[in-house]
């Protein structure tokens, strides 16, 4: 029999303050916890939280309006995607390739593959590999 992946989900939103930036981490701290997802997607999980809620609370915005923050956790932590709104209206300008890899979803936990998806949608590149994961990202694939 083979066994259905779980998928678990949290939601919540945030005051523009900086206080918020340590209740997030403490949030998907709780929830991985919860989800009994393992120690490793915690640790990199509220070091890109940090960052994500961080540059958020940048953006500049009318003080009323609140942070999206979403936490979805596959596989007990296989696969764990955090997302943050800011209710900006502008999108993130990239510039190298090392920050938009570190804006791909964990699809799986080799950052080195995640910079070459990160050139190759840059610069409009197709990657040759024999990955499972590299698919799952929108870049262009040759398989081998």
């Amino acid at each position: 029999m083979v066994e259905q992946s779980e998928t678990r989900e949290a939601s919540l939103g945030l005051v523009r303050r900086r206080s918020s930036v340590p209740r997030a981490r403490a949030l998907l701290r709780a929830k991985l916890g919860e989800w009994r997802a393992g120690e490793a997607p915690v640790g990199v999980g509220e070091l890109v939280l940090s960052e994500l809620v961080t540059n958020a609370l940048r953006v500049a915005v009318p003080g009323d309006r609140m942070i999206g923050v979403r936490i979805v956790c596959r596989e007990r932590g296989a696969s764990l995607r955090l997302e943050v709104s800011d209710a900006g209206g502008g999108r993130p300008v990239v510039r190298r390739p090392g920050v938009r890899a570190g804006r791909l979803s964990m699809v799986h936990d080799d950052p080195f593959d995640r910079i070459l998806v990160a050139q190759a949608q840059a610069h409009g590149l197709v990657l040759v590999t024999r990955s499972p994961w590299i698919p799952s990202y929108d870049v262009e694939v040759m398989p081998v």
